[in-house]
């Protein structure tokens, strides 16, 4: 995205302490250089915070329940139950939608929950034709295995 790091808030300043900016910074390394197992890494950490986060509780109660995990890799993943409206006030408004399917794209691409694509279903898709469309190009796969040797488990 150009230009998509303005307005957008980091995990310490989101509402719901959602990484857009992680998202967003996964999203340009899938679509630049097809890093989808390096998006995958930092996006899982995120979804486990997003298991154990509670809107009931205030930052700080949440953190703390968090461990010292939080602090490494902080943030939550994107829930599209959530209203991030308040989150993208200060972004400009050519940069809203196309921040918002950058994110969209992302969690339906290395989210864990295969099942829950979040597209818009608005044009008549189905979750089937959804699926279809974020089939992995076979520029994002894995080219070479670049360690001198296989692990024990995996000869």
């Amino acid at each position: 995205l150009d230009a998509g790091h303005v307005g957008v808030p980091n995990a310490h300043t989101s509402t719901h302490q959602t990484h857009h900016t992680g998202i967003v910074w996964a999203y340009n390394l899938i679509q630049a250089w097809g890093m989808l197992d390096f998006a995958k890494d930092r996006y899982g950490p995120m979804e486990n915070h997003l298991k154990k986060w509670s809107v009931d509780k205030t930052k700080a109660e949440n953190i703390k329940a968090m461990g010292p995990g939080f602090g490494w890799m902080p943030g939550t993943a994107f829930d599209a139950s959530l209203d991030y409206t308040i989150d993208f006030e200060k972004c400009p408004d050519k940069n809203k939608e196309q921040l918002l399917k950058a994110i969209q794209f992302v969690h339906d691409l290395v989210s864990k929950k295969k099942n829950e694509i979040t597209g818009n279903k608005e044009d008549g898709k189905e979750q089937k034709e959804l699926e279809e469309e974020r089939t992995i190009p076979l520029d994002w796969e894995v080219a070479y295995d670049m360690r001198p040797w296989s692990a024990f488990p995996e000869r």
